[in-house]
């Protein structure tokens, strides 16, 4: 497989200028081959949201160069790269549009990247389709198109942004805690509605998350951050060897070092 994302000697500091100052990354490296689900795991501030935020474009680096396929996007905007990277947040009100109802929000979804309204798309054809997706997803959304998302359960919300990140063609998914705020039960089912479509669309993934049994359950392949360097990275046999209490020791052996 070749590489679809490659950072390359990644700098990038905080309070810069300051007392404060901080270098998170300091010559960070990483390389994403196509079709891989990376699941990365760290203490808080340790650069797994920031190195995100620096892909997606909503945070700039100070040195170094981020390349999708070879192209490099460094001076890329950042809604230009919402078109070839897609995004869920923990909250998905980030993710989708509250006060509009969940056919508007998947006509939006569906236009992405196009310059026509959204009466284009409301047509009986396009509305089939939408009911369709929406009964794929389980969650009894296909029966709430004309609902304004801010009414739907948090499942619910999460799995409409699940959707509307991958009705589009994209070259890679971001996850960002999307599980965090869910209870349990709707936390399992959101991971395993995300897997399967991961699967079936076959999207290049990396997804953050605090829970350690979903970093090792799935995807293939695991990284672990700490303060701006991965001290943990395996693949296929190898992350299927590491279990939870592997993380958690490693966790613990850091927190020590840290004086925590």
């Amino acid at each position: 497989m070749s590489n679809l994302l490659s950072l390359k000697g990644i700098y990038k500091s905080f309070n810069k200028g300051t007392i404060d100052e901080m270098a998170l990354f300091t010559d960070f490296n990483l390389d994403i081959k196509e079709g891989e689900f990376v699941s990365i795991v760290g203490s808080n501030g340790s650069g797994k949201t920031t190195i995100l935020n620096i892909i997606s474009g909503s945070t700039p680096i100070d040195g170094g160069d981020v390349c999708l396929k070879d192209e490099n996007i460094n001076k890329m905007k950042e809604y230009l790269r919402a078109r070839r990277i897609a995004r869920v947040y923990q909250d998905p009100a980030l993710g989708t549009s509250p006060n509009l109802t969940v056919l508007e929000n998947l006509a939006l979804a569906d236009n992405k990247g196009h310059y026509y309204g959204l009466s284009f798309a409301f047509n009986k054809k396009k509305k089939a389709e939408y009911q369709e997706l929406l009964k794929s997803l389980n969650m009894g959304l296909e029966d709430k198109m004309n609902t304004k998302v801010k009414r739907l359960s948090g499942g619910q919300r999460q799995a409409l942004a699940l959707l509307m990140a991958t009705m589009q063609p994209v070259d890679i998914l971001l996850l960002d805690e999307h599980t965090a705020a869910l209870d349990p039960k709707t936390s399992e089912e959101i991971m395993e509605l995300t897997n399967r479509i991961i699967k079936e669309k076959h999207i290049t993934t990396l997804m953050v998350t605090h829970n350690l049994r979903y970093a090792i359950e799935y995807g293939n392949r695991l990284l672990m951050f700490n303060q701006g360097s991965i001290i943990i990275d395996k693949s296929d046999k190898e992350k299927e060897n590491i279990n939870v209490d592997d993380l958690l020791k490693t966790f613990n052996e850091i927190s020590i070092e840290c004086g925590n």
